[in-house]
């Protein structure tokens, strides 16, 4: 957007300005020569770029750069803030220069843009219906899929993935451009991936946070959004799917606050919710716990929570090496990606600390094949890692529908039963469900590091020489827990075989 030209305010606005910006401690920005851009300007609500008294002019590292008159103006700022959908850094310019600058940029917007009016209205509706629809739906993760005819919408319920809509063209690359703008990304990047985040506030009071990526495909942009509400309570172990004896087996280990407790599973097994049950079992008066997350998902009380904030360089372990000289008697680390992560999150057991923390592998015995492959010495290994939780999640089977039958001896043989259950149960779908699925129940496995099991990590041994120690613990394996949630009507087989075969 270039601005009519006009002579800037007079001298004495221009020093009032000066000396107001160096009172409260902000730049001074002399507007005409700064220039002011289309994304920036539009990436606030019409309703406070036409009173005239602020101007939004720059999108620079993901923050959005407002001039004001009157930084005094406390209400207005919050407003600013609350419209806002990134970080707000703001200036001082001349009242006048904002005012005829802002009605310069709306003439603009009216006579040179028409078409793109009517796609960027559009697009604000299109993404605040599909959100809506999303959360109203239960699921976790929306879709954004470039095709020939438009932009496909696909929802991820219940760990799986349908179609939604489809967007038109026009108001399809106008929300990936909005999506950029309140993720505050690049908007004229379109080579490269990105990633990015927001916060909204949809179906009337569901506060959600929405990370994103970007994708840039062959044919055009496409993007990832996962959501994260807010105002969900972490669920209780028992909610989750653990049984009752494995959720005694792990509290006798997180009782004795000693040993790392990894959670082992590919991305979107559950683990995060597994460690946040398994948090707010621990939380007491007498026990100072902090986590460090990427983002964190739930808010909980008397926890000290920490964010990774990459663009500060406060990475998981940098935050740690923080977080362990604030006397903390629990650590929760969102996830390990690299060695010094590892390294200190297994190390910070040895002090006295209980550090629980996550891990991408396929199963328990994977999971301390990979920490040793990204570095941890097995003699730290060994004496540090206190057990591993492996787990999936699975459709849960809806009890208003679901239909009892006979299983066949080949069937019962093929699953490893020996002498099986007389019936099992399998989906058949009603107006309360998903296809007979209704929610998610998880499959877990405890592996306790002890005896043979440490020993054939502290001789380095192979995978198979890991497995063969860890069935010597008596562990029930993630195929034995989802027979017995089989048996008991929680899940048909053909889905335990889907998730686990």
């Amino acid at each position: 957007m270039t601005p009519t030209q006009r002579p800037r305010g007079s001298r004495r606005t221009i020093e009032a300005a000066q000396a107001l910006a160096q009172n409260f401690e902000l730049p001074f920005v002399a507007l005409d020569e700064s220039g002011i851009q289309d994304d920036a300007f539009f990436a606030l609500p019409a309703t406070l770029t036409q009173r005239g008294t602020l101007l939004p002019y720059r999108i620079e590292g993901g923050r959005l750069q407002v001039a004001v008159a009157d930084p005094s103006d406390v209400i207005l700022i919050d407003e600013l803030r609350l419209a806002a959908a990134m970080p707000v850094d703001l200036a001082v310019a001349p009242a006048a220069d904002i005012a005829r600058l802002c009605a310069d940029s709306r003439r603009t917007k009216r006579t040179q843009r028409p078409k793109d009016d009517e796609a960027d209205t559009g697009a604000v509706s299109a993404l605040e219906g599909v959100v809506a629809d999303a959360i109203d739906k239960r699921a976790s993760d929306i879709h954004l899929l470039p095709i020939a005819d438009g932009l496909e919408v696909r929802f991820r319920i219940d760990g799986m993935v349908s179609k939604h809509s489809v967007l038109q063209p026009e108001i399809g690359t106008a929300v990936i451009s909005r999506l950029k703008v309140i993720a505050g990304l690049d908007i004229a990047e379109h080579r490269a991936g990105q990633d990015g985040r927001f916060a909204t506030v949809a179906n009337g009071n569901h506060e959600v946070d929405v990370r994103v990526a970007t994708l840039p495909t062959i044919i055009g942009e496409g993007a990832v959004l996962r959501l994260l509400e807010r105002s969900r309570r972490p669920p209780s172990l028992t909610e989750i799917g653990m049984s009752y004896e494995m959720q005694m087996n792990l509290e006798r280990f997180t009782g004795q606050l000693g040993g790392a407790l990894v959670v082992a599973g590919p991305t979107g097994s559950g683990k995060s919710t597994t460690l946040y049950a398994t948090l707010t079992d621990l939380i007491r008066p007498e026990v100072n716990i902090i986590t460090i997350e990427d983002p964190v998902e739930y808010r909980l009380p008397d926890v000290y929570q920490l964010q990774v904030n990459r663009r500060a360089e406060f990475t998981f372990a940098r935050a740690l090496r923080t977080i362990l000289r604030a006397d903390p008697d629990i650590v929760m680390v969102g996830e390990i990606r690299d060695r010094e992560t590892a390294t200190i999150s297994i190390e910070a057991a040895l002090t006295g600390q209980l550090p629980l923390t996550t891990l991408h592998a396929k199963d328990a015995p994977s999971a301390i094949m990979r920490l040793i492959d990204l570095g941890v010495e097995p003699f730290l290994l060994g004496s540090a890692l206190g057990a591993v939780v492996s787990q999936r999640l699975a459709r849960r089977l809806c009890k208003h529908c679901r239909e009892a039958y006979e299983p066949s001896n080949v069937e019962l043989a093929a699953a490893g039963w020996q002498s099986g259950p007389i019936q099992l149960w399998r989906p058949q779908g009603c107006d309360r469900c998903d296809r007979g699925y209704d929610g998610r129940i998880g499959l877990f496995e405890l592996l306790p590091v002890t005896g043979p099991l440490m020993e054939a990590i502290l001789q380095r041994g192979s995978y198979d020489d890991v497995v063969d120690a860890a069935d010597t613990t008596g562990r029930t394996t993630m195929w034995s827990d989802g027979l017995q949630k089989t048996a008991a009507g929680e899940l048909s087989l053909d889905e335990l075989r889907r998730v686990l075969t």
